[in-house]
């Protein structure tokens, strides 16, 4: 087992439920329904507190690394930790459209429709397994996320 696994595999859940928090804060705000066409806006401020959890996770694996970690060590971390985290963002975007926000396919899709959007790749884009594997790829963006911390936090 690698060394670090247990912490990658923590910040992995840390993710997780920093997901599904999110998708609740989506919902209160009304970004899931009466304010649909800011929808992607929570999405990039959504960025600030991962980008921030990918920070934490790095700086304390360079902490158990003796304070020490080159810029291949702390991505090859940051891509196990997105890794890790794919199946859990995938199960917080199933409890999204299924218990948090269930009327957020159909708003998206309405308001998508009414942008212009062709209506058969938005209802195919935002059917549930195709939502559900995109939602998985977004976890990936930890790989860009922790490239960014490592430019900062280095130390070999």
């Amino acid at each position: 087992m690698h060394p670090y696994f247990k912490t990658e595999l923590k910040w992995a859940v840390v993710i997780g439920i920093l997901t599904i928090l999110w998708f609740v804060l989506e919902r209160l705000t009304g970004f899931d329904g009466d304010f649909i066409e800011y929808h992607n806006i929570a999405g990039y401020l959504y960025l600030i507190p991962f980008i921030t959890i990918y920070a934490f996770a790095l700086l304390e694996i360079r902490t158990l690394r003796g304070g020490q970690m080159s810029y291949a060590t702390g991505l090859k971390s940051a891509f196990r930790i997105a890794i890790y985290s794919i199946p859990l963002v995938i199960l917080a975007s199933y409890l999204k459209i299924t218990l948090i926000s269930p009327e957020f396919q159909s708003n998206i899709i309405e308001y998508m429709i009414t942008t212009g959007a062709d209506e058969e790749e938005v209802r195919t884009a935002y059917s549930t397994v195709p939502y559900l594997l995109i939602s998985g790829a977004y976890a990936l963006t930890g790989i860009i996320a922790g490239s960014i911390v490592m430019l900062f936090i280095k130390r070999q």
